[in-house]
């Protein structure tokens, strides 16, 4: 009987075998790694052929290619998109640390292309006066976990599902908010900008204090 070649650890395009998979119908197939993070079973005969060179997304080239010649570059939806990239996976993003720093993550299937997010932004009720909104405040950027939602509403899904821990007591920032008489939209906005929670929280409300004067 002949040996079938063991191709694991063999790179091939796009794809990394990762080890031998099942045979089927004499045909022996291997898990493979995609560049783009998927795992696939693909046929030891397509790799060798250069039939399968991808997991099927073409990511590199799709991406490229989508990327820089829809012509939407300059649009909010644009910005948006990149703002949640960074968000997630730039450490250097000064708001880092209250989402890829706590494990909060993009879905695969927006963070490689654009149109994607595009697409389902515009049949889940996009306009220019909404913001992308987590239903699970500590979830991720996905198609199951997002809205588009005005101001109030942010702040009001925020507040009530998000808890903070102050000086070793935990509450919904709802509960921290009447106890340091803020509102739940200076704290959301107060966090869009940048700050961490507490700060948020717990800090006067100067303009206030100005009216009060």
């Amino acid at each position: 009987m002949m040996k079938v070649k063991d191709y694991t650890g063999v790179r091939f395009g796009m794809l990394t075998v990762l080890r031998p998979a099942y045979i089927k119908k004499g045909h022996k197939y291997y898990t493979c790694r995609c560049d783009c993070g998927n795992i696939k079973d693909i046929s030891g005969s397509h790799l060798a052929t250069g039939a399968s060179k991808s997991c099927g997304c073409g990511v590199v080239r799709a991406t490229i290619k989508r990327n820089t010649t829809h012509g939407l570059s300059k649009t909010r939806l644009f910005s948006i998109w990149m703002g949640m990239k960074r968000r997630c996976f730039n450490p250097n993003e000064p708001s880092y640390q209250y989402y890829g720093g706590r494990g909060i993550t993009m879905c695969k299937e927006w963070q490689s292309d654009f149109m994607n997010f595009h697409d389902w932004s515009i049949e889940n009720g996009y306009s220019d006066n909404l913001s992308i909104d987590r239903i699970n405040a500590d979830g991720n950027y996905e198609p199951t976990n997002c809205r588009w939602a005005n101001a109030k509403e942010q702040a009001s899904n925020k507040t009530n599902n998000h808890i903070v821990t102050i000086n070793g007591v935990s509450k919904p920032i709802t509960e921290w908010c009447k106890e340091y008489s803020v509102t739940a939209t200076t704290v959301y906005q107060r966090m869009r900008n940048g700050w961490n929670e507490i700060d948020a929280i717990t800090k006067p409300d100067q303009r206030k204090s100005l009216r009060i004067r």
